[in-house]
């Protein structure tokens, strides 16, 4: 069935760079003592 296709298929190059991108973010927000926002994380990466 068509509404179920997106379960199987494989992650899109979005998907991929998000995940890449989301140890480091996780890092970064740990790093500013779980502090968030453009002033807390802009500066850092």
């Amino acid at each position: 069935m068509l509404i179920y296709d997106w379960l199987h298929r494989s992650p899109t190059a979005r998907e991929q760079a998000d995940a890449e991108l989301a140890p480091v973010i996780q890092e970064i927000f740990t790093k500013s003592r779980a502090t968030y926002g453009n002033d807390a994380l802009g500066n850092r990466y």
